[in-house]
């Protein structure tokens, strides 16, 4: 018999893993933006033209990937997980997105980069890192870990990652061709947002019991 969720210690190598992605590609962005905004010009051709199809297709995904829907999707996510028994992980899951955003604002206010003078829509003034891209990357993440917390088969939990990830790779992509990001601040988001999520999970989970394997 093949157990068809993830054995612990995978679990926590791969929070592990992804918490150490996260640093780098944080590191990375940071290090691209006092280098003097090292890339960030490459970004300029990525800007779409305000009301084509371009446009309004990166403006959709952007309106998703919002403050607003992501705190939708988190709390769906951990109501289905609360009504299926498993509150604490529903509770930690929601405090791992919650992480990562406190993380992402007081980084803007840190930095306070101000954002590319050819941004296509209006927004708040800070720019590094994306906020956008932090919650994507925080969200793929935290489904992810739901996923097996929850004893998902593990094509199911393999094929959430693989969505996670593109979403979140998307909804960078969009924050570039709205004009509102320069590269190293998508880069950096996604870094705040993966490694801040994986790291609080990697600590969470010790003062939580480890979900049974179930059998296919």
């Amino acid at each position: 018999m093949r157990s068809a969720g993830v054995a612990p210690d995978v679990a926590s190598r791969a929070l592990l893993a992804a918490t150490l992605l996260g640093a780098f590609l944080f590191l990375a962005g940071l290090g691209a933006y006092l280098d003097g905004g090292l890339g960030d010009a490459s970004a300029r051709d990525l800007v779409t033209t305000s009301g084509s199809p371009t446009y309004w297709l990166a403006w959709g995904v952007s309106e998703v990937g919002s403050t607003a829907a992501g705190i939708a999707m988190v709390l769906v996510a951990a109501a289905y997980a609360w009504w299926r028994g498993h509150r604490r992980g529903a509770f930690l899951a929601a405090l791992a997105v919650l992480v990562a955003s406190l993380a992402d604002l007081a980084l803007k206010l840190a930095f306070d980069r101000a954002r590319p003078p050819y941004a296509l829509v209006a927004e708040d003034p800070w720019s590094f890192p994306s906020g956008h891209a932090t919650r994507a990357a925080s969200l793929a993440c935290a489904l992810a870990w739901s996923a097996w917390r929850l004893r998902a088969p593990r094509d199911a939990t393999r094929g959430l990652v693989l969505a996670g990830g593109a979403w979140a790779l998307l909804v960078a992509d969009a924050r570039l061709a709205l004009g509102v990001h320069y590269l190293s601040d998508v880069v950096g988001g996604l870094g705040v947002g993966l490694g801040a999520t994986a790291a609080t999970l990697l600590v969470g989970e010790r003062f939580i019991e480890a979900p049974p394997s179930r059998a296919t």
